[in-house]
C-alpha cells in the first residue's frame, strides 16, 4: 500500500515538473503567452485526469468524459488561437505603394495640380532616397503640368544610393542626414524633417520607452515587457530587412546620431532575439518606420508609436526637432548649380513648398529652432 502511494506520488510530481520545466523553457525561448497558458493548462488537466485513474473519485464513464473534453476544447483553442495568428497585419514598407505615389497617378493619396508656381523643372532632373519618393513625387505634381504626366515620370529617380545619381549642376538629390558624405563636395539645403519612430500593438500598456531601453532591448539586454514597465510577456522585436528604415536604425543604434553612415560599413551585430522579417502586429511586438510611413499607417493598423524621452512623434515635435530620432531631410547638388535649379532650392524652403512638405506627412523645416 505504501509503495502503491509513493509510485502515484512519484507520477503526479513527474507530471507537474515536466509542466514547469516546459513552460520554463517556452517562456525562454520567446513563445506566445497562448502557449504558455495552455501547457500549464494541459498540465492541470492532466495531473486531474490521472489523480481520477488512480482513486476512482467518479461516476463510470466521467473519466472517458473529461478525456474526450480535454482534447475537444485544447484542440479548438490550438485552431482559434493559429487562424487568429493567421490573419495578423503585417506592416510593410512603405505602407502606400509607390507607384500609386507617381505623379498623377489615378489612386495617388494626395493631389497637388500645377500649383501657382514661378519655377521651371524643364532642365531639372530629380531623384532621392526610395522612402523620400512620396515628397518629391509631389514637388513635381505642383510644379509639372498635367497635361504631359510622362514627363513628370521622366524627371524622376529613386534609388538607394542618391549621389549615383547627382551627374551634373540640373540635378538634384534628397536624401536623409545620416546618407550625407563626410566630406564638403556637395551642397546641402535642409527642406523637410522626418523621424525614426518605434512602434507596438495598439493594446501594448507600454507606451513610452527611452533610447536606452530600446537600444538595450535590440542588443538583446532586455527581453520582457516586464523590464519596461509592462506585464510578464517577452518582446518580439523585429528588424527590417534591407530597407531605408533599417540604415536608419542602425545609424541610431551606433548611437552617434551626428556622424554619418557612409564612413562606415553598414553592418551591426544584431541581437539574437531580433526577427529580421516584415513587421507581425503581435500584441508583444515592437517594430520601427519612418515617421511619414507611420502617418499612413497608422488610421487602420492597430498599432501605436511609442514615446521616446517623454517626446511624442508628432508632426510639431519632428518639425522643431525636439524628437529624439529626428532626421533632417535634404536637397543635395553638386557645387555651382543651374540658375534653375537654384530657383528650385529656394522655392523648396518656401511656404507654398513646405505646406506640401506637412500634407505627405513631414515635419516642415522652416519651424526649426
Amino acid at each position: 500500500m505504501v509503495l502503491t502511494k509513493m509510485i502515484r506520488l512519484v507520477v503526479l510530481s513527474t507530471i507537474l515538473g515536466i509542466g514547469l520545466i516546459t513552460v520554463i523553457v517556452c517562456a525562454f525561448l520567446g513563445v506566445s503567452m497562448f502557449y504558455l497558458w495552455f501547457i500549464s493548462a494541459a498540465t492541470i488537466c492532466v495531473l486531474i485526469f490521472v489523480t481520477l485513474m488512480f482513486y476512482q473519485w467518479h461516476r463510470p464513464g466521467f473519466r472517458r468524459m473529461f478525456f474526450i473534453s480535454m482534447i475537444v476544447v485544447g484542440t479548438v483553442s490550438i485552431y482559434t488561437y493559429e487562424q487568429r495568428s493567421g490573419d495578423l497585419q503585417m506592416i510593410e514598407e512603405p505602407y502606400i505603394p509607390l507607384e500609386q505615389w507617381e505623379p498623377f497617378h489615378p489612386n495617388r493619396p494626395l493631389e497637388f495640380r500645377e500649383e501657382d508656381v514661378s519655377v521651371s523643372l524643364d532642365s531639372i532632373q530629380i531623384a532621392g532616397s526610395t522612402f523620400l519618393y512620396p515628397l518629391y513625387s509631389s514637388f513635381v505634381e505642383a510644379i509639372v503640368s498635367d497635361e504631359d504626366p510622362l514627363q513628370a515620370h521622366q524627371k524622376l529617380t529613386a534609388s538607394s544610393d542618391p549621389l549615383d545619381e547627382l551627374e551634373d549642376s540640373n540635378t538634384v538629390v534628397f536624401m536623409p542626414e545620416y546618407l550625407l558624405p563626410a566630406d564638403e563636395s556637395y551642397e546641402t539645403t535642409p527642406i523637410a524633417n522626418d523621424a525614426l519612430v518605434f512602434f507596438t500593438h495598439q493594446d501594448q500598456e507600454v507606451t513610452e520607452l527611452s533610447r536606452d531601453q530600446v537600444q538595450a532591448i535590440y542588443n538583446g539586454d532586455m527581453a520582457n515587457w516586464s523590464q519596461v514597465g509592462g506585464t510578464v510577456q517577452s518582446i518580439r522585436n523585429y528588424q527590417r530587412d534591407e530597407e531605408d528604415s533599417q540604415l536608419a536604425f542602425e545609424w541610431f543604434m551606433r548611437g552617434e546620431p551626428s556622424s554619418s553612415l557612409m564612413e562606415d560599413s553598414i553592418g551591426m551585430n544584431q541581437s539574437e532575439s531580433s526577427v529580421v522579417m516584415t513587421y507581425e502586429n503581435y500584441e508583444n511586438a515592437i517594430g520601427y518606420t519612418f515617421f511619414s510611413n507611420y502617418y499612413y499607417a497608422s488610421s487602420n493598423h492597430h498599432i501605436q508609436a511609442l514615446a521616446l524621452d517623454d517626446t511624442e512623434p508628432t508632426q510639431q515635435a519632428i518639425s522643431l526637432k525636439n524628437y529624439p530620432i529626428s532626421i533632417t531631410i535634404y536637397a543635395v547638388t553638386l557645387p555651382n548649380p543651374s540658375e534653375e535649379l537654384n530657383q528650385f532650392i529656394e522655392w523648396l524652403q518656401s511656404d507654398q513648398a513646405q505646406t506640401i512638405v506637412e500634407a505627405v506627412g513631414f515635419g516642415t523645416s522652416n519651424d526649426e529652432q
